[in-house]
């Protein structure tokens, strides 16, 4: 797939987040002629040492996405904590960010993605929103005292994750998400969990990466394995084409330049 555009169109990218996503941004982006400025909190993070500049700040902090914005005609973001709001208002300025940050506050939320998923008829375990401790005891009951409860928002890694079961003490588990957005998903056995990195150009063209397997202890992915084991090699295709239906979806949006992590999970037989 061809990059959408030249560095005589866009010669100045901006990347809110410099983790080891947005080094590898930037070395790409270097390779295309193109001045890198990322914005992250921590000092000398792993993209600054491949960018032209590193503006030190959180990354929803106002001011400093619009003085990146200020040094960028491009701007794109590495991680799902950016500003989107702030990121809206300097599109509909002229600004040109992709992924779009409609897209952004779709991907902010676990909720919000399922519901994404759901509404364009994409298969997703099910899953109810919880806000008081009698709709979380009901809905476990639904699902016959086995299920996950999820932060829907800044939790990833397994954290906000909280398997529950018959012997689960409900009200302390929904003290740690009160006043907080949260849904219980079925609870899901499965063998392996696989993950596609996929690209979407302005243009509506996708492009996916070779399937990864991931290894996951205590709810963390800690490693992956590429190429993935030839026992789940059927299911290869299956998962690329699954992809690029999750991504159509997208078009809508308006959003260009899109790489997503898309992860599913082989259910035991």
């Amino acid at each position: 797939m061809q990059a959408s555009f030249i560095n005589k169109e866009f010669p100045r990218i901006g990347i809110v987040g410099g983790g080891q996503l947005g080094k590898m941004l930037c070395l790409e982006a270097k390779k295309m002629g193109l001045q890198v400025t990322v914005l992250d909190p921590t000092p000398k993070c792993p993209a600054s040492t491949v960018s032209d500049e590193q503006i030190i700040a959180g990354f929803k902090d106002e001011e400093a996405i619009r003085k990146l914005a200020e040094k960028s005609d491009f701007i794109t973001f590495e991680i799902e904590l950016a500003n989107s709001k702030v990121l809206k208002e300097l599109q509909e300025k002229g600004c040109v960010v992709n992924p779009s940050p409609e897209t952004l506050q779709v991907i902010q939320s676990k909720l919000r993605q399922k519901q994404f998923l759901e509404k364009n008829n994409l298969p997703v375990p099910k899953f109810f929103e919880v806000k008081t401790p009698q709709e979380l005891k009901e809905r476990l009951d639904e699902f016959g005292n086995h299920a996950m409860l999820k932060l829907s928002q800044d939790s990833y890694d397994g954290r906000g994750n909280f398997e529950l079961n018959a012997e689960s003490n409900l009200e302390e588990v929904f003290k740690k998400i009160e006043g907080k957005e949260a849904f219980i998903e079925e609870w899901i056995d499965f063998e392996k969990e696989i993950s596609v990195m996929v690209a979407r150009n302005s243009s509506g063209e996708i492009a996916a990466y070779p399937v990864s397997e991931n290894i996951l202890p205590l709810l963390c992915h800690k490693h992956k394995h590429y190429p993935i084991a030839s026992s789940i090699n059927i299911f290869r295709a299956y998962a690329i084409q699954f992809t690029h239906t999750i991504v159509s979806p997208i078009a809508p949006l308006q959003s260009g330049a899109l790489l997503r992590c898309a992860r599913y999970e082989i259910e035991k037989s």
